[in-house]
């Protein structure tokens, strides 16, 4: 089976990476991927790469076409031809919109939404990230299935030694901040206020900003608690790689958090208010100093999100696609 990922080309944004690591998984399943990835930002960006995508889905015979995210299935919907299969994969975002840095929802985000939510009606399948991400659409042919992780690359390592390697002072107690403290929805000032609480407990406060990806592990482990304050989320894979490292995590209830955590101990799920996210963080790193480990990486094997047990489900996807008439 020959399938052709559409998906981002931009620094920075993460994408490329899912799309990749979901490539790969697929590989022992006798599917190869190839990419096109998408140059440009903004609406007009995209829209240039109409043509050069079409020239690349007319050069070979594509069994399907997987676009990763809202706006890269918008231009293949427009590049393809009628006899070809897409499926979009849409990642968070893309249906929930953006927020700013007061927390409301923007109007340009908004107006992605529209488009995407429209664009989806035309697509021979859509995959979403969770429930609440499912409820914004009306399709009759959807699955709801998160990004799996590469559990040979996301391991639980000895917390100093971690430290170590990445050069830490073992004295301070760190912090993990799962996102670009940039970007507004990510909501980083909710972490700001609450270490202004802590303020003398010693903690020190990291960014998962800007580090290559298989380096990522290191941080994992060296922290005492990874952090995700974000207004939205569809099912955040920094959350399921700590999770497989077995680091303890303070979340907001957003996604599929709720899902993910269950009742597993070392994860807490915190309030949109800074006095309750710094209790949290204490509970988390408390929990760290005492028990040194969770068991994340049993709760994610428990809920079929390893990466091979994704893939299979994404070949069904594939498979169910395939038998339907154009």
């Amino acid at each position: 089976m020959l399938v052709l990922f559409v998906c981002s080309g931009n620094k920075g944004n993460g994408i490329s990476n899912l799309a990749v690591s979901q490539a790969n998984s697929l590989i022992d399943f006798q599917v190869k991927v190839e990419f096109y990835y998408i140059r440009g930002k903004g609406i007009w960006g995209y829209l240039g790469n109409i043509l050069p995508l079409q020239k690349q889905i007319r050069s070979k015979k594509y069994n399907l076409i997987h676009s990763h995210y809202g706006l890269c299935g918008v231009i293949a919907l427009l590049a393809k031809e009628g006899h070809d299969k897409l499926i979009i994969s849409f990642m968070g975002n893309d249906l929930l919109g953006d927020h700013a840095k007061n927390g409301k929802s923007t109007y340009f985000g908004n107006i992605l939404v529209i488009i995407n939510k429209f664009s989806a009606k035309y697509a021979d399948y859509i995959i979403v990230k969770s429930k609440a991400m499912a409820g914004k659409l009306s399709h009759n042919r959807l699955s709801i299935i998160p990004n799996g992780i590469d559990l040979s690359l996301f391991y639980a390592e000895d917390q100093s030694i971690a430290i170590k390697k990445i050069g830490w002072d073992n004295q301070f107690r760190h912090l993990l901040f799962m996102a670009d403290p940039e970007r507004p929805e990510k909501n980083f000032k909710l972490i700001e206020k609450a270490l202004l609480l802590l303020k003398g407990e010693n903690y020190q406060i990291h960014f998962l900003k800007d580090i290559p990806h298989l380096e990522v592990i290191h941080y994992y482990n060296a922290v005492d608690a990874c952090l995700l304050s974000s207004y939205h989320e569809g099912s955040p894979n920094v959350i399921k790689e700590a999770m497989a490292t077995n680091c303890p995590a303070v979340a907001t209830d957003v996604g599929d958090i709720r899902w993910l955590f269950g009742t597993t101990e070392g994860y807490f799920i915190a309030d949109f208010n800074p006095v309750d996210f710094a209790k949290k963080i204490i509970l988390a790193a408390e929990f760290r100093k005492i028990n040194k480990e969770t068991k994340g990486r049993e709760r994610i094997t428990e809920l079929g999100l390893d990466s091979e047990t994704v893939a299979r489900k994404i070949l069904d996807v594939y498979n169910e696609v395939l038998k339907i008439k154009s």
